[in-house]
């Protein structure tokens, strides 16, 4: 079923229910500046903030016969709109009792008091609430029609400026949000490097005397293994100027090959020292993420971000980084003198070799291999 509800303001209504499917007295949605066409003379009518009507009838000897146009403010949603109808309605008048049929409905039953009647509305609740109607031309009509179309055009339009605005609002509100998201995430960034650094640079400490206790300390001790050998065969040359039958250059050999082991020693340095090599480029990387990030946290910051507790300072960046330089200034220098004494240490025992060749008059020793490269 379909229904026509005329609103008698104060919170009443009246309901006037249609057949299905009939398109001439169908409830239709206009909009807000939907026209009117105006009535011919004069009515009944009836107006509040939520619908208009107007009731015309003809009066035969107390029979009534006549129609109710209404106008009636209607919720579409986010929007409203007008919706408008017209109705026959048939009834009686004798003296001042009225009854009214609406669109074939049940009777409304009032009583007409001068340039106005009073109808007991029945309500959805079952109770009974009156409505009245006054004398009004077509003008009066009109103009309430218009006046409520203002409203509900008026209402529309505000809103839709409470919508943008809450819209506007919520933009901001993200907005601002994933601004102290930024931050935040900057902050974590930087504290969590500030941490880093420290760990980074224990680590490379730690490194550094793993290698100065072994494999620099195997080539100190392959050196003087070297060194042993030489002076055996140096004083097994002075015994035997005749070479022992070839024994002395059979022990010059033995120190040359000695020499070799050094040699693969100062090799193992190098290796470890590929060890510092990483973590000098951790730590240089963590320096350089620690800068950028800090950068990014100060260009982060604007009005409405809050900075979050225990943030960091320029102090605090300054004094990490400092620290931080110092430390791989420090481990660079350490590995690359670690990398100085095993190639002094491997030319060394070379030396042992060509004194021991020469105490034997061996000839030429093979040539010495190639120095270890510093780390940068």
């Amino acid at each position: 079923m379909k229904s026509w509800i005329i609103g008698l303001g104060a919170g009443t209504s009246l309901l006037i229910l249609t057949s299905c499917g009939s398109a001439a007295r169908s409830t239709k949605p206009a909009a807000a500046t939907v026209s009117v066409a105006p009535p011919v003379g004069s009515g009944w009518l009836m107006s509040s903030t939520t619908s208009v009507e107007f009731i015309q009838w003809t009066d035969n000897a107390g029979v009534l016969t006549g129609t109710a146009q209404a106008a009636t403010k209607n919720d579409q949603g986010r929007t409203l709109a007008v919706a408008t109808g017209t109705y026959p309605l048939v009834g009686s008048l004798h003296g001042s009792t009225l009854s009214i049929s609406f669109d074939g409905r049940p009777a409304t039953f009032g009583t007409v008091s001068g340039d106005s009647f009073t109808l007991n509305v029945p309500q959805q609740d079952g109770t009974l609430a009156p409505v009245t109607f006054h004398k009004a031309p077509t003008s009066a009509f009109n103009a309430a029609v218009a006046n409520l179309n203002t409203m509900v055009s008026d209402a529309n339009q505000q809103a839709a400026a409470a919508q943008a605005q809450a819209d506007q609002e919520a933009s901001n509100a993200h907005a601002q949000q994933v601004a102290q998201n930024k931050v935040d995430g900057d902050v974590s960034a930087v504290n969590s490097a500030i941490a880093a650094l420290p760990q980074q640079e224990s680590a490379l400490s730690t490194t550094l005397q793993h290698i100065a206790s072994g494999s620099l300390h195997a080539v100190v001790v392959a050196v003087a293994g070297v060194h042993s050998q030489e002076q055996m065969v140096i004083a097994e040359a002075r015994q035997y100027p005749d070479g022992n039958a070839g024994g002395v250059c059979a022990d010059a050999a033995g120190v040359a090959a000695a020499a070799s082991g050094v040699e693969a020693d100062v090799s193992g340095v190098a290796a470890d020292a590929s060890g510092v090599s990483n973590g000098l480029a951790s730590l240089r990387s963590t320096i350089s993420g620690l800068t950028q990030s800090f950068a990014q946290f100060q260009s982060d910051r604007s009005a409405g971000t809050s900075v979050p507790s225990g943030a960091p300072t320029n102090a605090d960046v300054s004094k990490a980084t400092t620290a931080a330089n110092s430390a791989l200034s420090s481990a660079l220098s350490t590995i690359n003198a670690y990398i100085d004494q095993a190639n002094m240490d491997a030319t060394t025992a070379y030396g042992y070799v060509v004194q021991a060749y020469k105490a034997g008059n061996c000839g030429d020793p093979s040539p010495q291999g190639n120095p270890e490269n510093h780390v940068s």
